[in-house]
């Protein structure tokens, strides 16, 4: 849908629909899911000082190396609102 636009292009119809738009993301990696979400949260809230920007980084990719290197292992959005419901019932 939108794989024919470049990196720094804008469709020519700006009317695209906030579905059309979550279809594209989410036909989307992983990886480039989660980069697409920290720079639409950043635009909500820009994070200014460069030394937080830099924290946060360090922490997403040492995080990032526990997961792929077996060290933690990520539990499934699943079971994380299960557990998260049965502890505000």
């Amino acid at each position: 849908m939108l794989n024919h636009l470049g990196r720094d292009s804008y469709p020519i119809d700006m009317n695209i629909s906030i579905e059309m738009i979550t279809h594209a993301a989410l036909s989307l990696s992983s990886d480039a899911r989660a980069l697409l979400a920290d720079r639409l949260t950043e635009s909500l809230d820009p994070l200014t000082d460069l030394d937080i920007r830099a924290a946060w980084a360090d922490e997403a990719l040492k995080r990032l190396s526990e997961v792929r290197s077996g060290k933690v292992k990520p539990i499934p959005a699943e079971d994380v609102l299960v557990r998260v419901r049965s502890l505000i019932t």
